[in-house]
């Protein structure tokens, strides 16, 4: 069993790897955004999304101060949209630190009991999956769930008109899901295929 631990906490840090590298490519944003017809659903040029798209990201990971976006000669967002923006910052960040422990403590326990840490991640990835592809069945009430552990208050909900909602709607959130449920799952298979070619080369050496 302690190997399948090392192998879940990899998994779970890759898990967060791969979710924190999709949200600081601003491509990614522009194309979730068509997947969820924000273009169409808002009113804004994809120009002016993408705009703003880059000053969310700059300012989640800390390329610029504020996340001021000019609309009409006044803020795009406003005080409870940009408060709630901190504190995804500040989550992010702890994020970043979480996965790097828990990839590092995967590597560590693998080394320590000589295991096939990329063979036995393919299993605790399957149950990550399988965790995450039932919360996507009930996306809604995962939503609000995941909302609710993260944030210890309720300016998470935001008005009907907010712009926030306006330009991350609901189901941009969900495609973005299914997308890293996807980079997630190719990830995994990936470094699986380089291991067991690692070690086949090895054995013919050997």
């Amino acid at each position: 069993m302690i190997k399948y631990l090392g192998a879940f906490s990899f998994s779970l840090g890759l898990l967060l790897a791969v979710t924190l590298t999709l949200v600081g490519l601003v491509p990614v944003y522009d194309l979730v955004q068509d997947w969820a017809g924000v273009e169409e659903s808002s009113g804004y040029s994809r120009d002016y999304l993408h705009e703003v798209n880059r000053a969310m990201r700059d300012y989640l990971y800390g390329y610029r101060p504020d996340l001021i976006v000019e609309k009409e000669g006044g803020s795009l967002f406003q005080g409870q949209e940009i408060f709630h923006m901190a504190e995804v910052k500040k989550l992010f960040t702890g994020l970043a630190r979480a996965s790097l422990a828990l990839l590092l403590v995967g590597l560590l326990l693998s080394l320590k009991f000589k295991t096939r840490l990329f063979k036995d991640q393919l299993l605790t990835m399957l149950g990550l999956l399988g965790t995450l592809g039932l919360m996507s069945l009930f996306f809604d009430k995962s939503f609000v769930l995941v909302h609710r552990i993260f944030f210890n208050n309720e300016l998470w909900l935001f008005p009907w008109d907010s712009q926030l909602i306006t330009i991350l709607p609901q189901n941009f959130f969900f495609y973005f899901a299914l997308l890293i449920i996807g980079v997630f799952a190719s990830g995994s298979l990936l470094i699986y295929f380089l291991e067991r070619i690692y070690y086949d080369f090895a054995s013919r050496q050997g």
